[in-house]
């Protein structure tokens, strides 16, 4: 729904100049924040105390990375509620902590059974967070993960110098993650940490720690102040709140202020390579070069113009090529200049796989689809969607649950549908857990998944269908309409709580006191032409009458217009309106 940088918490911040508070919040230093209250069931156990008498070590082992991460996922979780209820949107989809707690948790299934080196634990927990990551702060969070893990790769453990390294990989791999990187979110909490762990002089693990986590803090109070839309709220990024969390809560674990919580069940997912769509089919070409002074990358540049699937090894005598190409013969031909040839295999790839789909009972295309409410679900089983994951709103689906539905649909190539704009980053890295070949049309609401769907050929081919049902979002226009969670003022718009608003493409547009007038208000502003299809999906909470009123007011606003009525039976959103 709402863009996954405009999540924002609710926090106390200090002016610089004065120890005045800006914004009065129950959450007034960070121990309080730190000090929130477990959900139900759940044992606390109180820090007051405990610090360790032992000496701070000098170096961070396999079992104690391993703590740490334990650590940050206590912090999350004793901080989910009060990130999640302090989303300054006033949308039912404030769910940042809930997504890293989760993301965090699936790293932590992923380390239990491996050896407790710093390198495979660091490795483990980036690959299970990767797994498991939910929403979009979930799949940044999991590249930060990797990056410390590329750093610290084939080290026992971890000095100053190692971890402040990691911190800066961990932050370049946090701004490759996203394709328009925004500043005043996770991103630059994380970046502004590494930079701080890089100053420090202290020489020791722990100082390069306190550092960062300073740092990490003074960066998310920082926040509004680069983004004008969190100063008008009074509010921080939520994403980087997590980030201070988690550094926070490994640095307290380091130097024994934190007692960490129970590990949880491990997991047996594992990533699989997977076929990139790209590289099509045609023929599957090996061969080896026997020569003198060949050049290994020459010999990788010159083939990559030639197919997909590349694979080139050996030494300066012999060289093997591996290669998915339409025209074999040009490979070998390239090859024979280069030295003698042996060992050549073809084989036709198109062949082999019409063979499987036939052997296997399998479509040429399967499609898989996020999806929320009972009318909905009706609707892509309708129009054929073979897989549907239950999610949207306050329940973003993680990456193995999206990768489970990919493996279960009947075909070896599949179109995702996230339907969601806090899924789509989750969805983008199915294809690296999958070995299907996978292509994510990034529809960011339902009813442009359900224009992608239409607009598919079931017989066509999956990089054809993609770029058609592409195209097709871009002529949808969505607005969805909700009650107000909270009082709060966005973008200049003050909205009590309970009162009706309008979301356009995401983003609040105005509120009213009722949502018939607010719909024809919004469609107004959208200035729609004579011959439009407006189709109204109603939520669960939707009343009868109200359903009633809305159509009649739309047809009486709007005679020129189609407009039909359809229940999505989606929950916390009265409305959603589809216009093309």
């Amino acid at each position: 729904m709402v863009s996954p940088f405009a999540r924002m918490l609710h926090y106390t911040t200090i002016s610089p100049t004065s120890n005045k508070e800006r914004r009065l919040h129950p959450f007034v230093t960070w121990e309080s924040l730190m000090a929130t209250k477990k959900p139900p069931g759940q044992k606390i156990t109180s820090n007051a105390g405990k610090t360790s008498s032992a000496l701070t070590p000098e170096f961070i082992d396999g079992p104690r990375l391993f703590e740490m991460l334990q650590a940050a996922c206590d912090g999350l979780e004793r901080n989910q509620d009060a990130i999640n209820s302090l989303n300054v949107f006033p949308v039912p989809d404030g769910d940042t902590g809930t997504n890293m707690l989760l993301t965090m948790k699936s790293a932590l299934r992923e380390c239990k059974s491996v050896s407790r080196t710093a390198s495979n634990i660091a490795a483990s927990a980036a690959k299970g967070a990767l797994m498991g990551a939910r929403g979009n702060s979930g799949v940044i969070l999991s590249q930060i993960m990797r990056g410390l893990a590329s750093a610290v790769e084939g080290h026992d453990s971890m000095d100053a110098k190692l971890f402040s390294d990691g911190l800066s990989a961990a932050s370049q791999a946090a701004y490759k993650a996203v394709s328009k990187p925004v500043e005043g979110t996770m991103l630059t909490v994380i970046r502004d940490a590494s930079e701080a762990a890089k100053r420090d002089i202290s020489g020791s693990i722990s100082g390069v720690m306190k550092a960062a986590s300073q740092a990490a803090e003074n960066a998310v109070l920082k926040t509004p102040e680069i983004l004008p839309m969190l100063k008008e709220a009074g509010v921080v990024d939520s994403g980087g709140q997590g980030v201070a969390v988690i550094l926070r809560s490994m640095y307290r674990c380091l130097v024994g202020d934190i007692t960490p919580t129970a590990i949880v069940t491990a997991s047996t997912s594992a990533i699989s390579s997977s076929h990139n769509a790209e590289d099509g089919y045609g023929y599957c070409t090996e061969f080896l070069i026997e020569g003198h002074k060949l050049d290994t990358e020459a010999i990788r540049k010159q083939v990559m113009a030639l197919g997909g699937s590349i694979l080139v090894a050996g030494d300066t005598t012999l060289v093997k090529v591996h290669l998915h190409t339409s025209d074999p013969g040009k490979a070998l031909s390239l090859s024979v200049r280069l030295g003698s040839i042996k060992g050549i295999k073809i084989d036709n790839i198109d062949s082999q796989h019409a063979e499987y789909i036939k052997a296997h009972n399998l479509k040429p295309l399967a499609v898989v689809a996020v999806a929320l409410g009972d009318g909905f679900t009706e609707i892509f089983r309708g129009l054929g969607v073979d897989e549907i994951v239950k999610g949207g709103q306050t329940m973003n689906p993680s990456a193995e649950d999206l990768r489970q539905a990919v493996d279960r649909a009947p075909s070896t190539n599949v179109i995702l549908l996230p339907n969601n704009p806090n899924v789509v980053m989750t969805a983008n890295i199915v294809s690296q857990l999958s070995t299907k070949n996978v292509r994510v049309v990034p529809t960011r609401s339902i009813p442009q998944g359900i224009a992608a769907v239409l607009a598919m050929d079931p017989e066509g081919e999956l990089t054809s269908n993609s770029s058609a049902m592409t195209s097709a979002i871009a002529k949808i226009g969505t607005l969805e309409l909700c009650k107000a969670t909270k009082s709060t003022s966005v973008n200049g718009i003050k909205i009590k709580k309970g009162q009706p608003i309008v979301l356009s493409e995401g983003e609040i547009s105005f509120s009213g006191n009722d949502f018939e007038s607010l719909i024809c208000e919004a469609l107004r502003k959208n200035n729609l032409k004579d011959g439009m299809l407006v189709t109204l999906y109603f939520g669960k909470d939707a009343s009868a009458e109200s359903t009633k009123s809305v159509m009649s007011l739309i047809r009486a606003s709007f005679p020129s217009m189609q407009v039909e009525l359809i229940n999505g039976g989606q929950p916390h959103y009265e409305y959603i309106v589809s216009y093309e």
